[in-house]
């Protein structure tokens, strides 16, 4: 189909024709893949139907290279994608649709798939910025990325993205080491920088590990944004150490109001479950120590929430709380319900760097010494211990309670 859409695109160009549609058809078209549009010469919006249907036009992306380009750095000229299914391939640098340099670009109602080593949508600073983006409705199975943001400094591209709107993003059928969002492509002179943002996104994250709804790559920042993640598929057969609801780099930064619905925080069941909690985490080498951007904690997601518990326990237990985000600040609410048991507190906790321990500290003296919160081996806060200072423990002593006791746990980020 590249050189019929291609030709479509001068004519519409040359005419000041601002749409395109691709008819119907009952087979897939092909695309080989380079098609570029230069938005100097005008805006472009390609539509596979006027139904707002993607199965109406498939389209499979044989290249790898990048399916359609939108380009030129006219800042106030952009364009869109709608209502198209595309089908990508293995290739490293296949993407289906890259958007550059302009306010307003736009791609919804669609889907994709198999862009296994690729992406299905770029937005880069090649020249300049990418702002104002809106990415709505997309459906993403089996891509290593579904939205990457990325810059060229080298050609002039800035730091800035500006004011994106991604709504009902789903990415899902993970490949491995796969991410829904990647910010920026871990080098420091090509960092970016997502602010003022409205972020909502979903998926299945399914079997297997190294899946990062959002991740946020060394160098670069995810500030001053509302993010949303309603994640499912969290169950406990399911569920990796790996896996991660945020994901930042150690000398990245990430500071956003954080909304947290997703379906695997329907309290997990930890009686089998690996003692970890990493879903809000640093990754590198040096994160434990180094951790914060000035004064401010490198990772912090203000409301994201973990929840967790036990039905029936009938014995002590001590459950260990592992790779809290350096100095972030906590508040664990802990319930407890048995005969004749009822335990209610909540506790501050204020984590420092990876060889401090945690201050943990009840705000509420509800503790009946057998249910609490605490620090590490109850070491005071502060105190230096290698490698345990973003751990806390929980005491869970239903050893003297013939029926077992009932508890759970929720810990959220300030």
């Amino acid at each position: 189909m590249d050189p019929f859409l291609v030709s479509a695109i001068k004519f519409a160009q040359r005419n000041g024709i601002g749409r395109i549609s691709i008819p119907p058809s009952a087979k897939e078209y092909t695309l080989k893949g380079g098609v570029y549009i230069n938005t100097l010469n005008g805006g472009i919006s390609i539509h596979g139907s006027s139904s707002g249907k993607t199965a109406n036009v498939k389209i499979k992306h044989d290249g790898d290279n990048v399916g359609v380009l939108f380009g030129g750095a006219n800042l106030w000229v952009a364009g869109g994608v709608y209502d198209i299914e595309v089908i990508g391939n293995a290739g490293e640098n296949a993407a289906f649709v890259e958007f550059q340099d302009a306010w307003g670009f736009e791609i919804k109602n669609c889907f994709g798939k198999n862009y296994t080593n690729g992406a299905l949508i770029v937005l880069r600073n090649k020249k300049s910025w990418t702002e104002g983006a809106v990415i709505e409705n997309i459906l993403s199975r089996q891509c290593k990325k579904t939205v990457y943001l990325v810059r060229d400094s080298d050609s002039g591209g800035t730091r800035s993205f500006y004011g994106t709107t991604i709504s009902r993003l789903y990415h899902q059928g993970a490949v491995g080491n796969d991410a829904g969002i990647v910010i920026g492509d871990g080098t420091e002179k090509n960092s970016v920088k997502l602010y003022s943002s409205l972020i909502d996104i979903g998926g299945w994250n399914e079997k297997g590990g190294g899946h990062s709804t959002v991740l946020v790559s060394q160098f670069s920042e995810f500030i001053e944004s509302v993010c949303i993640n309603r994640n499912d598929g969290f169950s406990m057969e399911a569920w990796k150490p790996s896996s991660w609801q945020v994901r930042v780099a150690d000398n990245a930064f990430c500071d956003v109001e954080y909304r947290q619905l997703g379906g695997q925080l329907n309290r997990l069941d930890v009686t089998d479950m690996p003692e970890r909690f990493g879903l809000f985490s640093l990754i590198g080498s040096q994160a434990k120590v180094y951790g914060t951007s000035g004064s401010r904690p490198r990772v912090r997601l203000k409301g994201a929430c973990i929840k967790f518990g036990q039905s029936e326990l009938k014995t002590l237990r001590k459950l260990i709380i592992k790779d809290l985000p350096p100095y972030s600040s906590w508040l664990l609410s802990l319930k407890a319900v048995g005969a004749n048991l009822t335990v209610a507190d909540t506790y501050a906790i204020e984590v420092l760097d990876g060889n401090k321990i945690a201050h943990v500290k009840s705000l509420t003296q509800q503790s009946n010494g057998k249910f609490a919160a605490q620090t590490f081996n109850e070491l005071a806060g502060g105190y230096y211990s290698l490698d345990n200072g973003l751990t806390i423990q929980l005491l869970l002593d239903a050893s003297t309670f013939a029926n077992g006791v009932d508890w759970t746990a929720e810990l959220m980020m300030q």
